[in-house]
This record gives structure tokens, C-alpha cells and sequence, in this order.
């Protein structure tokens, strides 16, 4: 906002289970696509082109994340 610049805001929200102790299965919800100041998500599932590659972008940026994660948790150890 500071620098006046309008980027486009997502929020990619994963696919989800519901269980209990007598079903493994009660509701499942779809991939979808949250987009700043629209009211419904859009459905992944009928968008398959556009669901592989957020999928992926998302997976690359969580394997980056948990590598980060773990090269400073590997340094933090070494310095007790």
C-alpha cells in the first residue's frame, strides 16, 4: 500500500476430511481458490490446469519452507 503498488491477493485453501471414531469419512471438501473481495472460492476441481500448477507452486514453496526450517534447526542444535 505504502509504495502504491496493487498486487493481486490468493488464498489457496487444501482439500479436507472430516472423521470421527465411527466413520473414516463424514465430508470431503475440494481444493479452491479464496480471492481477496469476491464472496465464493473458486472450485480447483473443475479448473485442472490452474489446480496442477498452484498445487505445485504450493508444494515447491512448503519444501522450501520445511528446508529452511530444518537448515536452522540443524544450526540452532550445533550451538548449544
Amino acid at each position: 500500500r505504502e509504495a502504491k503498488i496493487d498486487v493481486p491477493v490468493i488464498a489457496l485453501a487444501k482439500s479436507k476430511t472430516k472423521s470421527d471414531a465411527t466413520s473414516t469419512i463424514i465430508n470431503k471438501s475440494e481444493e479452491r481458490i479464496f480471492i481477496a473481495g469476491r464472496a465464493n472460492p473458486i472450485i480447483l476441481k473443475n479448473h485442472k490446469a490452474l489446480f496442477k500448477l498452484l498445487v505445485s507452486i504450493r508444494d515447491e514453496a512448503h519444501r522450501f519452507s520445511r528446508k529452511l526450517h530444518h537448515k536452522a534447526e540443524k544450526k540452532r542444535l550445533l550451538n548449544l
